[in-house]
Order: structure tokens, then C-alpha cells, then sequence
């Protein structure tokens, strides 16, 4: 079982995570900086506070919500598990949740590391 305490210490302790702020100091969302492989770093939005139960993992990918958009990011990220794509303020986002009662630190740091992994999986299948 876990909670926003063990999120602030996969933050201070998983070698990943590069650096991180509080978007505001009254709300559980921060702003890290993740460290990935063959790619380097992803700015991820970590927050848990519409829902305490729920953690959300979120990397921006477009600041357009155009249908091509959607559908290439779609079709790069068919394989990828337990990830998808949602409308996050005017654009486009990865998303993977963390249900924190159900969930260990391992799920936290899982989930962070597959988060990052599919923004690099995306990157490099859009980039080429």
C-alpha cells in the first residue's frame, strides 16, 4: 500500500529521476526531469491530487491535438503496455496510472521508468 510519502521518496532516492519541483505547494503534482536510455531526459508531470487514489504519470508530447498526431502516436504505441494517450490542456500526453493503495514503491518506479520508456519508444519511431 502506498501513498504521496512514498512517491516523495521515489523522487529523492530513484537514481532516474534527475531533478524534480512542486507545481505548487499546496498540491501533490511535481515536475521531473527522468533520465531514460539511448534517448536522455523526458519531463514528466507527476501528480495525484483530482484523485488521491489514483498517481498519474504524464509526459507531453504535442501541444496540438490534431488527428495525425493522435493516430501516429497511437500506432507507436501499440505495443506498449498499460500506457495511452489523453487530451492534456491543448495538446497531447502519454498517460499511465499508479492505483497507490494497491500499488508498492516498485510500482511507483515501474511506472515511471515505462512512462519515459514510451515517450522514448515515440521519439525515436516519429523521428526517423
Amino acid at each position: 500500500m502506498s501513498d504521496w510519502n512514498d512517491v516523495l521518496n521515489v523522487l529523492e532516492y530513484d537514481s532516474a529521476i534527475q531533478s524534480w519541483i512542486h507545481l505548487s505547494e499546496a498540491s501533490r503534482s511535481v515536475q521531473a526531469t527522468v533520465t531514460t536510455e539511448g534517448h536522455g531526459d523526458v519531463t514528466m508531470i507527476i501528480e495525484n491530487g483530482a484523485n488521491e487514489l489514483w498517481l498519474q504519470l504524464l509526459v507531453a508530447i504535442s501541444a496540438s491535438p490534431e488527428g495525425p498526431i493522435w493516430e501516429a502516436a497511437g500506432w507507436a504505441l501499440r505495443h506498449v503496455p498499460a500506457v495511452g494517450l489523453i487530451q492534456f490542456g491543448n495538446g497531447i500526453a502519454i498517460r499511465h496510472g499508479v492505483l497507490l493503495p494497491h500499488a508498492d514503491i516498485r510500482a511507483i518506479t515501474d511506472g515511471i521508468t515505462l512512462t519515459a520508456t514510451a515517450a522514448t519508444i515515440l521519439f525515436l519511431n516519429t523521428t526517423k
